[in-house]
């Protein structure tokens, strides 16, 4: 099928933004003239392949441990292939191992030898008899995957790809918690498998959840054949395991007495992870909106031991017993039971943790082709071409639901979704693709990044008779408003807002449908520039991108840095230097734009009530990340790694920041405070490194693995030597 889907760029209306799109983007894979019945056929023959496949079902065995950093060579063998069930001759085996190496120097480094040792020994456990070989593995710090396939279905596997989620401390720039994942396509069917490590304690469900979300949008797996990049629900089956860290909501007594009696249904009403299905005890969900599955346990809690034994946590924490270390899967055929669970268990025999490990076995279809039903297929598609009529067969007839999308008013870091359904009218397949193009833009500037809007699927395949949806996302971040922060303040004479217009054009062949799309941006210190925030004055920035020229600040109101940096650090120092957990906690959007809408409507410091420190922590370290132009600038990278310690001559706005904050962290780490706080160099240089010090984003490509833990490295050394 040669039917597109662009996402194009029109400075007013979509008449004449029609207009002046360029020719060769508007025939892009579009004939000039019609198909052929062969070049019709085998398209249509190419999205049809499910009606041409055979599902045959694979065993899969996916495992969890939470080792509690336990050293490799302390572990039998025999014991790990009993549990990866080898002996049983699974298709493929997935072990997510968690706390593999939570040191200092692992957060920074990632893959460590504790780590190579544990994936060694998998790998002897799992390939020792010769009948299966290692697929893929990856670290993430104290975060492990291994996949490892049956021998004679090796052949069978293509597009092997890794990728990985920080969801930990300092603005998830810390890997103590996250996630890895491998996927892979076996035959026909592609699978996806995540291990990870959400957020502790008993009451943060919230931020668990945000967690589990966080990887969904952003483990991106590249280089897997595709045109595009993949994202974890781009895949036919998905198993996504680990410590999740849910608990039970029962005091520790009634806990205990109910795991005595094996009354584990009761302990499961009362299992946060259990609750995120039911909608009527926590209302939605990320897990019940996606459609995953959890696995449910039949056997005790599977932490908190004391290691080495079977008594539960008797230190004076005394943690509750809980079902930590679970298994989800998705299925994107749900009403064809492509995966079923044949056993949930935990183990027995390993015990030297204070997880127990635990395994899961299912029953998967794998679709595979059906040489002679493909043929069948082939004539039936012929015989409607000549009973239809060529012209009327490939000429698609696609019904949009609207023609018009109105985001209404943006604001940085939020993110908004709507959806247009596409209806396929007319005889043939229609597989849809998504373009982005980029052009104008109407309103107060004349300039846009087409990175605010977004099109996540990859494709849309359109059975006739049936309707698809099409998600349209506008998410604002730092590269969304890239072109933006080159605009000046105080620039707008006719005092209108920003206003972005595109517009989504569908292309099937010689048929083009056209959806106009909309926003109304609110300028914000977010994502702007140190140079610009210290022209601003006492103006809010909202009021500073729709006020005149001859409204702008004399030079003598500007600060010697910006005030909306002074209100956060102040803040901090007054209310906040001798909390525990700062810039280690999770941020939520509703507490990070109660933060920005007061930095960019108001001139006043915060007050106590406003906001925690915590919060405001990691604000803080929002703001400075996501700054167009580091705090180092770019092109003082290199320098900056190779001179541990040595301030190069910044610009001033740069020179006057870094100094700033380089005294706020070292009062931090001050006697008086640092004995509440517990805040720490290595920490704070963890946290830091990445905000303070950032390569060029365009340059990330020509580095290796290898190459990236190095330079993190050297950041992380450079700021703790800033620190002394």
């Amino acid at each position: 099928s040669k039917a597109t889907v662009s996402v194009l760029y029109c400075a007013c209306t979509i008449m004449e933004f029609v207009k002046n799109i360029p020719p060769e983007f508007k025939n892009r894979d579009v004939d000039d003239g019609f198909l052929t019945e062969e070049e019709l056929v085998e398209g249509q023959l190419l999205l049809n392949d499910e009606s041409f496949t055979l599902e045959n079902e694979e065993t899969i065995v996916v495992c969890s441990w939470n080792i509690n950093q336990l050293r490799a060579e302390s572990v039998e063998v025999q014991q790990l292939r009993k549990w990866m069930k080898v002996d049983k001759k699974p298709g493929v085996i997935a072990v997510g191992l968690q706390e593999v190496d939570m040191s200092a120097s692992a957060l920074v480094r990632e893959e460590t030898e504790p780590g190579s040792a544990w994936q060694e020994l998998l790998t002897r456990a799992a390939c020792r008899s010769g009948k299966y070989e290692p697929l893929a593995s990856r670290q993430l710090a104290g975060l492990l995957i291994a996949i490892f396939v049956r021998t004679d279905l090796r052949s069978e596997t293509c597009g092997v790809s890794k990728s990985f989620v920080r969801c930990g401390a300092m603005g998830n720039s810390i890997a103590n918690k996250g996630a890895v994942g491998v996927r892979f396509q076996l035959h026909m069917t592609t699978l996806a498998f995540e291990t990870a490590h959400l957020a502790a304690h008993q009451t943060e469900v919230d931020k668990r959840n945000r967690n589990f979300s966080r990887i969904m949008e952003q483990m991106v797996y590249e280089d897997t054949g595709h045109t595009q990049p993949l994202l974890t629900m781009s895949h036919d089956k998905v198993f996504f395991f680990g410590d999740l860290n849910y608990r039970i909501d029962l005091p520790l007594e009634e806990t205990i007495a109910l795991i005595k009696q094996r009354k584990y249904n009761k302990l499961l009403s009362e299992d946060q992870l259990t609750k995120q299905f039911h909608p009527s005890l926590t209302g939605t969900s990320p897990y019940l909106d996606l459609k995953f599955v959890a696995a449910k346990p039949d056997f005790a809690p599977t932490y908190k031991y004391d290691p080495g034994t079977w008594k539960y946590d008797s230190s004076e924490k005394k943690r509750i017993p809980a079902w930590t270390d679970r298994v989800l899967w998705y299925d994107k055929f749900q009403n064809r039971e492509g995966v079923k669970l044949n056993d949930f268990s935990a183990n027995e025999d390993l015990l030297a943790s204070d997880h127990r490990p635990v395994d899961a076995t299912f029953a998967v279809k794998i679709r595979r082709y059906v040489m002679e039903a493909k043929e069948r297929k082939r004539q039936e598609i012929i015989e409607k071409i000549r009973d239809v009529g060529l012209d009327k067969y490939a000429v698609p007839n696609v019904v949009l639901s609207k023609s018009s999308v109105d985001f209404g008013t943006v604001f940085y870091g939020e993110c908004k979704t709507d959806i247009i359904e596409l209806t396929n009218k007319g005889h043939a397949v229609v597989l849809v693709d998504i373009y982005n193009y980029t052009g104008g833009m109407g309103g107060g500037t004349s300039d846009w990044s087409r990175d605010w809007l977004s099109v996540p699927q990859c494709t849309v395949r359109i059975n006739p008779g049936t309707t698809e949806p099409l998600s349209i996302k506008c998410c604002i971040d730092k590269h969304a408003v890239s072109e933006l922060a080159k605009d000046l303040p105080f620039r707008n004479s006719e005092k209108r807002p920003t206003v972005f217009r595109s517009c989504l054009v569908v292309s099937a062949l010689q048929q083009k449908y056209y959806v106009e799309i909309s926003a109304r941006y609110s300028h914000s210190a977010f994502g702007s520039k140190l140079s610009i925030l210290s022209t601003l004055g006492l103006v809010p920035i909202t009021d500073a991108y729709l006020k005149p020229p001859e409204e702008e600040p004399l030079p003598p109101t500007r600060p010697w840095i910006p005030k909306e940096l002074w209100f956060m650090v102040d803040y901090l120092s007054r209310y906040g230097r001798q909390t525990r957990n700062l810039f280690q906690t999770d941020l939520s959007y509703p507490d990070f734009s109660q933060v920005r809408n007061h930095i960019d409507t108001s001139c006043k410091p915060f007050e106590m009530s406003d906001v925690t420190p915590c919060v405001m922590s990691q604000v803080l370290l929002v703001f400075l990340k996501d700054l167009q132009e580091p705090v180092i600038p770019y092109k003082f990278y290199e320098q900056c790694l190779s001179k541990p310690g040595e301030i190069p001559t910044l610009p001033v706005h740069h020179n006057n920041t870094l100094c700033y904050i380089t005294s706020f962290l070292k009062f931090l780490l001050s006697s008086e405070n640092r004995v509440h706080n517990n805040l720490t160099p290595d920490l704070l240089a963890h946290g830091f490194a990445p905000v303070l010090l950032q390569r060029q984003p365009a340059t990330f490509a020509t580095l290796s693995a290898e190459q990236v833990r190095q330079e993190r490295l050297k950041a992380f050394t450079y700021v703790l030597k800033l620190l002394d």
